[in-house]
């Protein structure tokens, strides 16, 4: 018990879930952009900058700012995810009618969507680490 209280008071818990339920319109954001073919390329970019921005996001003064900003992106980039599931598991449920049908677009981004948010994964870790280091050096400079 007494664990569970000092992870929550020092801060981490709540900045591991509220970035978590930030990736959740994130998500539904990138599930938008990803519907049409002309924006491909900040669908494929997206995970990168979760990653970048999570380092913004965690103070230098921290204990562990590399593990914190790591915890960060990826849980953000959890609620993408699963927000990305939710949407292409409703999708899949719904009825074809007349011309309601789903597009060639979002089936294809629906039949790729584990590899995206597989290789999602590596793109944000390493976005998140790459950009923590850079600045931190940054601020040592300073």
């Amino acid at each position: 018990m007494i664990q569970l209280r000092a992870f929550f008071n020092n801060g981490r818990a709540i900045r591991l879930i509220i970035a978590f339920l930030v990736g959740l319109p994130l998500g539904v954001l990138a599930g938008k952009v990803g519907t049409s073919i002309q924006n491909v390329l900040p669908f494929v970019l997206f995970p990168l900058l979760i990653g970048a921005i999570s380092a913004f996001t965690v103070s230098s003064r921290k204990q562990h700012p590399h593990l914190l900003t790591l915890g960060t992106a990826l849980l953000a980039w959890g609620g993408v995810g699963v927000s990305l599931l939710v949407m292409t598991a409703q999708a899949a449920l719904t009825p074809c009618t007349g011309g309601n049908c789903i597009s060639t677009t979002s089936s294809v981004l629906s039949s790729l969507l584990i590899f995206y948010l597989l290789a999602g994964l590596i793109v944000v870790a390493l976005s998140a680490l790459f950009t923590s280091i850079l600045l931190r050096r940054f601020r040592q400079m300073r």
